[in-house]
Order: structure tokens, then sequence, then C-alpha cells
């Protein structure tokens, strides 16, 4: 590439150009400083590696340890510098300790090794109605390289040059979406398998046993309830329970089904407790506590003394 620029270094400033070089590459600057001008100080052109050494540069222009090439300048010459390393930024700057403004005029030759494309998979020269398309592979690595060519012309006399602007874009790769939220469903829907299946275990497992519990809890009340009783009920028990809706035909009531189910004392809920010791089951729960705790206490069948009410659940 070679490039010719005309500066105007301000006093006590400096000029610079910024330029990416591969490793490998040269640069070779050939200046010309204006002789019309007095100055008192020489120029000195400069080549940096890299942001920080360029600003630690700037910081004191006399300074040239920060420097891949620091050379003073006057009249007519030639700066190079072969590229060891690559990096983003290369500058070129021309300084000015003198108080007055000066005109440089330099041109750049700079050979640059670019990346060998031989082998590539795609190549193409995108124009502004045919742009270029390439569908990346999914498996492996993928590395674009974009050359601006060597066709920019750019104007001797002016700092500025003609852009070359390159829109890169991707367009979505619907399979990859597809085939991933397929794969993320099947794996939400066989934790919730899992866990299901867990949870369901679990549940069963304290089902079972808590209904062993309340088979224990039963059998122990009845147990407790014919301990209590055994010396008072004299050849009571619960079979009496099925016998209450005969001893209501004996005591004259004359009940239909339903009404050999109903309260003798309310005659309006079930029976649904049977009394302690005697075992006689002739009341809802209601009544019985009330004969227990606020009458004479005593069965209204057999009119044996009362201990306890216990509930009778439907299972």
């Amino acid at each position: 590439m070679r490039a010719r620029r005309i500066f105007v270094v301000p006093a006590n400033s400096h000029r610079e150009r910024v330029y990416f070089l591969n490793e490998g590459s040269q640069i070779q600057v050939d200046y010309s400083v204006d002789t019309g001008a007095e100055l008192i100080y020489p120029l000195h052109i400069i080549i940096a590696q890299g942001k920080e050494r360029f600003t630690e540069w700037t910081a004191n222009l006399s300074v040239h340890n920060a420097t891949l090439s620091w050379r003073i300048v006057h009249g007519i010459g030639t700066v190079k510098q072969s590229i060891v390393s690559s990096s983003d930024y290369y500058y070129v700057a021309v300084g000015n300790l003198n108080d007055q403004n000066t005109t440089v005029t330099l041109d750049f030759r700079i050979r640059a090794a670019f990346y060998d494309t031989t082998g590539a998979d795609y190549a193409c020269s995108p124009a502004p109605d045919s742009p270029c398309t390439y569908r990346l592979p999914i498996l492996g690595h993928n590395a674009v390289v974009l050359s601006s060519g060597s066709t920019v012309k750019q104007r001797p006399d002016s700092d500025d040059e003609q852009q070359v602007k390159v829109k890169l874009s991707y367009g979505p790769r619907w399979i990859v979406f597809v085939t991933g939220s397929t794969i993320l469903a099947v794996i939400l829907l066989l934790l919730y398998e899992v866990m299901s299946a867990l949870l369901g275990c679990c549940n069963a497992g304290g089902t079972t046993s808590g209904g062993g519990g309340d088979d224990q809890r039963r059998t122990s009340l009845l147990a407790a309830g014919s301990k209590e009783g055994e010396e008072a009920s004299l050849g009571s028990s619960y079979d009496s329970v099925s016998d209450d809706g005969g001893e209501d035909v004996e005591g004259g009531g004359n009940y239909d089904e339903e009404g050999r189910r109903l309260c003798v004392v309310c005659c309006d809920a079930r029976k649904d407790c049977f009394f302690l010791p005697c075992g006689h089951s002739a009341t809802c729960h209601a009544c019985g506590t009330r004969v227990l705790e606020e009458g004479d206490g005593s069965c209204p069948f057999c009119r044996r003394k009362l201990k306890k009410v216990r509930r009778i659940f439907a299972v």
C-alpha cells in the first residue's frame, strides 16, 4: 500500500496515522520537511506499537524509549521499520517542539503480510446489489477475513480518504432453534416424570403408614372402652349397636327403616355414637353428650350409669 499525506503539525504538538499490521509487515516513510520555516528544534518521527506506548510518548515528545523507532528529521529522508508482532494499533507520528506550525509531507509505503486465503471454503467480492452469503457450518471454528483491496483512491493533497464500509450480519438458523427447543422440552418432561414418580412413592408410603395408625388408634379406643366397662357391663357387648332397632320395636315404637336410624332424643339427627360401658347406640353425639353431662347420666335403654360417649365414624 502506498499513500501520501501532507501534515501541518501544530506548535508543541503532533500529528499521527494509525495502521493495523500483521507480523512480518514492513513500513517505510519518506519524509520532506518544509525548508522555508526557521525551526529552532528539529522535528522527529516515531513509530509506536499500541495505545499505551503512544500515550506515553505524547506526554513527553522528546522521550524515545517507549517507541519502536524515534528519528530526528530535517530536510528529506526515509524511516523504515519491520513489524515483529501483530497489533491493532501501530502509530506513525510527527512531533513538533517548536512554537510555530510546520508542514511535513509523508509518503507511506507498507508491505503487509496478508492471510493465505487459497484454501478458503468460500470467497466473494461483495457489491451493493449483490451481497455475499455463506452458510456457516454448525460444528467447528469459523473465521472470516475482510479485505478492502488496493483499488481505494485517495487524494494526495488532503487527509481525507475514501472509506470502505462493510456490513456483516447473521441470519438465524431455524433448525438449530427448533432442535434445541425440542431437546429442552424432552428434558423437562423427563424431569417432571421422575419427580412425579418420586413424590407418588412418598405419598403412597405416607398414606399407608397413616392408615395403619388410624386402625391402631381405633383398636386402642375400642379396647380401652371395653376394658373400662368390663366390670360394669356384665355381659353387654358392641353387638347391641346392631340390635338397637329390635329394642326400639320392643319399646313400643313402630318406626320404619329410616326412623330406626334417628336419635331417640331429638328425632332429627342420625345415631352416630355409643355409650360406655353398656355399648348401646341410641342418640346422636350432641344429645349423647348432653345426656352424659347435663342429664341423669344413664343410658336411655338399660339405664346403666354412663362413663363416656364415643362417636361412630362410617368408613
